[in-house]
């Protein structure tokens, strides 16, 4: 088994995990956002949310996968207010 073997079940697992608890959140703006992985041990958070306390809730449940395997999370997320569209 070489090394990159090792690592890729790690990395599909990290974005998988982070997935799994945004679309199973209480939060239902959370579970619909969609997590993308880049080469350079980043996951990017995308979609859209009602506010920015949705917004920095999903950073955090997304930072919590990420931090103990040194990826960073970019948080792309768009906060649309419905009240003003």
């Amino acid at each position: 088994m070489s090394s990159a073997d090792v690592c890729t079940p790690v990395s599909a697992s990290i974005k998988h995990d982070a997935q799994t608890a945004l679309r199973t959140s209480p939060f239902y703006d959370l579970r619909e956002l969609k997590i993308e992985e880049l080469d350079d041990q980043r996951l990017i958070i995308r979609g859209m949310v009602g506010s920015f306390y949705h917004k920095q809730l999903a950073q955090e449940v997304v930072l919590g996968f990420a931090k103990n395997r040194s990826y960073r999370v970019v948080n792309a997320v768009e906060v649309i207010d419905m009240l003003t569209n």
